[in-house]
Order: C-alpha cells, then sequence, then structure tokens
C-alpha cells in the first residue's frame, strides 16, 4: 500500500524549510532508508528553493504544491508551481570540465537533483509547473 504526504505553502523559504522537514518526519516514519531521504530533501531544497528565488522572483503570494509517496522500492515526490513555464529536466548539464573560474553561474542545483534521482518528468497542467521526482529506496 503506497503512503502518501500532501501539502500546500505559501512560497518562501521558510515554508519551504518547514515543509522539508515535515517530508524528512515522514519519511523515517515510513522506513525510508537515510540515502534514498538524502536524495528526496536534496531535491526539495534545490527544486523549491529555485521556484521560490528564480521563478516567482522571490513573490510571497504564490501557493507551492509537494507531495511525497512512498511506493515499494522508490519515494515519489511531486512539486508544482503556478510560475512561469519552465522544465529544469531540459536544461544542458553544467560544463563540469571547466575551471570554477570559467564555468557559467547557476545550472549545479539542477544537475546535482537529477544526478540523485532515478528519474525525472515535466509537465505544464493546468497553468502549474509539475515536476515528479523518483527516487529508488
Amino acid at each position: 500500500m503506497d503512503r502518501e504526504l500532501g501539502q500546500r505553502i505559501p512560497s518562501t523559504l521558510a515554508a519551504l524549510e518547514r515543509a522539508a522537514a515535515e517530508v524528512r518526519q515522514f519519511l523515517a516514519r515510513e522506513g525510508v532508508d537515510r540515502e534514498a531521504s538524502f536524495a528526496v530533501d536534496l531535491a526539495l531544497e534545490e527544486i523549491g528553493s529555485n521556484i521560490i528565488l528564480h521563478g516567482l522572483g522571490g513573490a510571497a503570494d504564490h501557493e507551492i504544491g509537494v507531495r511525497v509517496r512512498v511506493e515499494p522500492g522508490r519515494v515519489v515526490l511531486v512539486v508544482d508551481d503556478d510560475g512561469p513555464p519552465f522544465d529544469p529536466t531540459a536544461q544542458p548539464p553544467p560544463a563540469l570540465d571547466l575551471s570554477l573560474d570559467e564555468r557559467p553561474i547557476g545550472g549545479l542545483g539542477i544537475h546535482l537533483v537529477t544526478a540523485t534521482t532515478t528519474s525525472a518528468g515535466y509537465s505544464r497542467i493546468g497553468g502549474r509547473n509539475t515536476l515528479e521526482l523518483v527516487v529508488a529506496r
């Protein structure tokens, strides 16, 4: 049987941190191992802060959806927002072969998220960005 936690939060970093803490507690109660829990936490913090700071420009009058579902062998994280269309899965990988001074700023967070998840899928549904990330457990 799948177990799920869903919440809608204001688009603030403080609300994101509270939501991330609730997700961590939920995953611990569900017996999700540390590695999978870390990957989910990293993804939520990175994607959520990108939405708040970049997608919504820091505006606190939006709502972000966060859903976490524990299934046999995997954890599914779904994050949605009403910001401008943005598909993080379509972003080019960062130029890791360049020195720090030569590298353009940005892109490492999304790279870390996709590197620590099993799969990532983006859709635009009802005027909302929806990102589904799967983490093996």
